[in-house]
């Protein structure tokens, strides 16, 4: 009699674990945003046009409705509870069945502004479900620049007294120091801002150039001063980070060399940075009639014509002109190069096949 039991009682927990192993695992609802001050919403009451109205939730949490007197709060309730909220003071005297449709039109973002000696200077914004710390701000900025002055990071919150910080600090307990939307993080320059320009990424001594004492520093002379572009750098976009941060210009290697955009003086604490070339390792196949038949590496400024590429390859005696193909993304394009006068231009990953 205890056998058969034991045998029931076995049978049963293994049948329960069978079955829970076999739910499938359903994935977790979103959570819904929580209306916050500055959120717009856009009210309807079905039969009812006149209660139509686009809502904004002031400073207090509160929004004002058609024919209701009393300010009604909606601060951190969902949208759905927010509509319930509206339909019962409705329903408490002034419509007998109210049906309330409530839109989310616009969520108010909020942001601190992060400024100075940061490698992207400007409004860091704060996540509309969770918090933003010191440390995550100057991190989302990018970190500090070489100018800045990593004793003196200071904090300006949008109520109560400014304090100052060390970068030490703030990659530290007190990084975890929570924000509020309009605080402002301000990195001050270093001593040695004053008196040297940064060349920054793909050149071949990337550091600090400094200005000659009673002189001036231009563009070029910055980047022949790092010992010019690596090989892999991007000719095409050389940017220029003025000492405030905030103002950014974009240049090309022919215009630094050979145009005017070399000759722009440059001040203390202004940043040089040049990206790596995303065409490195890109490239085009060339087969038939040609002498080079290889993978041809893409330009690093990103300009290949077919002409060119032809050229590189070297048309053999052989080679037919008038048939070139060109194959990309599984479509073939068939040119005459004798009678083609526009210039077509290729991209990476295009096959070229030149016909005898």
């Amino acid at each position: 009699m205890k056998t058969n039991l034991h045998r029931l009682i076995l049978l049963l927990f293994f049948g329960l674990i069978s079955h829970v192993s076999g739910v499938p695992n359903v994935a977790k609802p979103k959570p819904q945003h929580r209306l916050r001050v500055g959120d717009e919403l856009q009210l309807s009451v079905f039969q009812e046009p006149g209660l139509s109205k686009l809502l904004i939730i002031d400073r207090e949490g509160k929004v004002l409705v058609p024919k209701i007197k009393k300010a009604i709060s909606l601060f951190g309730l969902t949208r759905e509870e927010a509509a319930e909220m509206i339909r019962s003071a409705y329903a408490d005297g002034f419509l007998k069945y109210p049906q309330v449709d409530l839109k989310i039109t616009k969520i108010f973002r909020e942001f601190v502004e992060v400024s100075g000696q940061v490698m992207k200077a400007g409004p860091v914004e704060i996540p509309i479900r969770g918090n933003l710390d010191l440390f995550t701000a100057l991190t989302r900025a990018g970190g500090v620049t070489v100018f800045a002055n990593t004793d003196a990071i200071k904090l300006k919150p949008l109520v109560g007294a400014n304090e100052t910080f060390t970068l030490a600090e703030v990659q530290g307990e007190k990084g975890k120091r929570l924000l509020k939307s309009g605080d402002q993080i301000m990195v001050g320059k270093n001593r040695v801002a004053d008196t040297a320009v940064s060349v920054e990424g793909r050149v071949a001594k990337p550091g600090l150039v400094l200005i000659p004492k009673g002189g001036n520093l231009d563009l070029a002379s910055a980047i022949v001063g790092a010992g010019g572009l690596a090989p892999d750098a991007d000719p095409s976009r050389i940017e220029l980070i003025s000492t405030d941060g905030g103002k950014s210009s974009l240049f090309s290697d022919a215009a630094i060399l050979r145009g005017s955009a070399g000759k722009i003086l440059l001040e203390g604490g202004d940043r040089v940075l040049i990206r790596q070339s995303p065409f490195v390792g890109l490239g085009i196949t060339v087969k038939g009639a040609v002498s080079k038949r290889e993978f041809m590496p893409f330009p690093l400024n990103g300009k290949l014509t077919l002409k060119a590429a032809l050229t590189g390859a070297g048309l053999s005696d052989l080679a037919r002109k008038k048939k070139v193909e060109v194959t990309r993304g599984g479509k073939t394009m068939r040119f005459n190069m004798k009678a083609t006068k526009s210039e077509v231009w290729l991209q990476p990953g295009d096959a070229i096949r030149v016909q005898k």
